[in-house]
């Protein structure tokens, strides 16, 4: 599996570039990544804005399994609403 060095810590990635691996995530590195798109310094609002997306596309996505699911194999599973089970606050750990 490859690996990149990042702001001196060492993460794995898979081919296509991506880290595999949540827990080497920290705001080091995110800061570091997100420099490089071109958001320098990363506030408050960019990473509540960051992590809304993700949960986003990870709903997204749960609800696009759970249609195939029923739709090809006739297994339901009851949807998740992942904005329902945590405060924003806690899914980002701002620090007020």
């Amino acid at each position: 599996m490859p690996t990149a060095n990042i702001v001196g810590r060492e993460v794995h990635l898979n081919d296509e570039g991506f880290m595999t691996d949540p827990s080497e995530w920290n705001e080091e590195i995110a800061a570091f990544l997100a420099r490089q798109i071109g958001i320098d310094p990363l506030t408050n609002a960019q990473t509540v804005e960051l992590c809304v997306n993700f949960l986003y596309l990870i709903r997204e996505g749960w609800l696009l399994l759970t249609e195939i699911l029923l739709a090809h194999f006739e297994i339901f599973v009851q949807p998740v609403d992942f904005f329902l089970c945590f405060s924003l606050q806690d899914i980002c750990q701002l620090k007020a």
